[in-house]
């Protein structure tokens, strides 16, 4: 009788063993999501603050950016002499994309525009984010006013996170952010007080 009470606690005790290490393996592995999923949340987090910060040194280079037009210019749109540069390049123009890899446009005011380490300074080797933008005339198809889009995207080891052209999946533009920008083209006339314009 000894002997079969021994025997039955011993195999009771290697069962209740055996489930609580699968209990503790299936704990262990519940944490180990929870930490990524925590991880990630702050990293996603990190890159909306610095998104935002990168956006409103964009957006106050477009905004400085001169964009004029003269009482005769064709079509009543802005030029190579009264504007910045980065207007009027077709690399730019919706549904195309100017930055990133190209860089900013030669002569341009608007020079955030590229590849940038976390120090803000361009570094085409090892970047660490990347700034493009587009742009387009105005809903209300205003040939004097500008549709301004910003993409930032942080450059991760998760190729698909930050691929602009990845389609599905849960990673896919997870570090990729769009903000908009509108500019607006001041009329001058001949006799302005930034100095008069050719005629």
């Amino acid at each position: 009788m000894k002997r079969r009470v021994r025997r039955s606690r011993l195999g009771a005790t290697v069962v209740e063993s055996l489930i609580a290490m699968a209990v503790l393996a299936v704990g262990t592995a519940a944490v180990a999501e929870l930490v990524r999923s925590i991880m990630r949340a702050n990293e996603r987090a990190a890159f909306q603050t610095r998104s935002l910060e990168i956006y409103q040194r964009v957006a106050s280079q477009v905004r400085v950016a001169t964009c004029d037009i003269y009482p005769n210019a064709v079509g009543d749109l802005p030029t190579s002499l009264s504007s910045d540069d980065g207007f009027l390049d077709p690399a730019a123009q919706a549904p195309n994309w100017r930055g990133d890899a190209a860089g900013p446009i030669p002569g341009s005011a608007i020079t955030h525009i590229g590849l940038f380490d976390d120090t803000g300074r361009p570094n085409a080797v090892n970047p660490s984010y990347g700034v493009d933008y587009q742009y387009a005339p105005d809903a209300t198809g205003s040939l004097r006013a500008f549709d301004l889009l910003i993409r930032i995207r942080e450059i991760t080891p998760e190729s698909t996170a930050d691929n602009f052209n990845a389609t599905g999946g849960s990673l896919t533009n997870r570090y990729i952010r769009t903000y908009p920008v509108k500019k607006v083209c001041n009329y001058r006339s001949i006799d302005s007080t930034r100095g008069g314009f050719p005629t």
